[in-house]
């Protein structure tokens, strides 16, 4: 867990708070594509391309329990490096930007996620 989260230090320069508040958003976003009782919905090819759910300050403040005006001051910033959009009715949703912001630290997580694994279902098997 800690070079997890040593590396998500790293990824948003020491601002944990950023992170959070974007991991809301990208949740929040996304919930209406997983269903947890069945994973990941795939949708039939000739589907409209979904809507992202989009959120506001207010809630991500709830479900976090960080200050509203700091939820602000990190969705400014968010939105200032082209992670999240505002819309017109202000709500925020992510953009396609992080995903090659983030691309090489999803790699490296997701190894370390697999190796960690491994570790695991060795020692399960002695």
């Amino acid at each position: 867990m800690t070079s997890r989260l040593r590396a998500m230090y790293q990824a948003y320069d020491g601002d944990l708070t950023l992170c959070l508040v974007l991991g809301e958003i990208a949740s929040r976003n996304t919930e209406r594509f997983y269903d947890e009782r069945r994973g990941l919905q795939p949708r039939s090819p000739n589907a409209p391309e979904p809507q992202l759910l989009a959120c506001n300050a207010l809630s991500i403040s709830e479900v976090t329990g960080i200050p509203r005006e700091t939820v602000r001051r990190k969705l400014a910033k968010l939105v200032d490096l082209g992670w999240i959009q505002k819309t017109p009715e202000d709500m925020y949703v992510i953009t396609d930007k992080i995903g090659d912001v983030f691309a090489a630290f999803d790699d490296s997580q997701t190894y370390d996620l697999m190796h960690t694994a491994e570790q695991i279902s060795n020692v399960l098997q002695r």
